[in-house]
């Protein structure tokens, strides 16, 4: 998602300060970049997913932020980030469990652009590899919307 202002601020975002804007990297297989910039601060958060074996994934969340005063609390921040990463692992897992009975799979357009973005690349990459020719990223950078 190339960087753009957000219309929407959090209370999160009022702590960046004045203008803040956002930009979210994919680099499939497992890696998301979002950054969150402002005028004065920046706070970045990378997540990888390396798989272990069939089953096991394992998730790493890094965290960068610009504000001096945001170190100090890191002790209490650490649950609360890992509560949030916690939250997504456990609707991964349900999903997971869904998903073994094969159901036919219903996107929605908007809340579900990551997902149909992640088929898209994978049938590219497939048909790349099928064809022996040099893989084609189908997607272009876009602003999304959400109301």
């Amino acid at each position: 998602m190339r960087r753009h202002p957000l219309l929407r601020k959090s209370w999160a975002h009022h702590l960046l300060g004045g203008h803040p804007e956002v930009e979210i990297i994919y680099r499939l297989p497992g890696i998301r970049i979002e950054t969150n910039y402002s005028d004065r601060h920046t706070f970045c958060f990378l997540i990888t997913l390396t798989p272990i074996n069939d089953q096991e994934t394992e998730l790493t969340a890094t965290y960068y932020w610009t504000f001096p005063w945001l170190a100090p609390l890191k002790p209490l921040l650490a649950p609360l980030a890992r509560e949030f990463l916690n939250q997504d692992l456990r609707i991964v897992a349900k999903q997971s469990e869904g998903l073994k009975y094969n159901p036919p799979l219903t996107l929605i357009k908007e809340a579900d652009y990551q997902a149909k973005w992640y088929y898209q690349i994978k049938r590219e990459y497939e048909k790349a590899t099928q064809e022996g020719r040099e893989f084609v990223n189908p997607l272009k950078t876009q602003i999304l919307r959400w109301r």
